[in-house]
């Protein structure tokens, strides 16, 4: 069971790094570039196999101790913008994280 947890953490990191990478690609999104553009490929890539990891993972864990850990996906969007994005971590984005990864806890138990 512990590496079916690791796995959807992994799905949560992966989720989380997508959808920075769909940010950067749509700052520079051009309708004509739609299929060149290798952040949006990119950010869509990580979602599908985080998609395909996940419901892999579902197979042998319990979806209602699964589930709650994909809100993990926040906590690592949050950490990848703040290096990736140079968006500041302010004490209520920090407060928010630790609310989140509380109540992950209390869940999953």
């Amino acid at each position: 069971m512990k590496y079916v947890i690791a796995l959807v953490i992994l799905c949560s990191a992966m989720g989380g790094l997508a959808q920075i990478m769909l940010k950067k690609g749509m700052d520079v999104f051009a309708y004509a570039q739609i299929f060149t553009n290798w952040q949006l490929a990119i950010g869509v890539s990580l979602y599908g196999l985080s998609f395909i990891l996940y419901n892999y993972a579902l197979r042998f864990g319990d979806v209602t101790v699964l589930y709650p850990l994909i809100a993990f996906s926040y906590v690592f969007m949050m950490i990848f913008a703040s290096f990736m994005l140079s968006e500041p971590v302010t004490i209520r984005k920090f407060i928010g994280a630790f609310v989140i990864l509380f109540g992950v806890w209390i869940i999953g138990g």
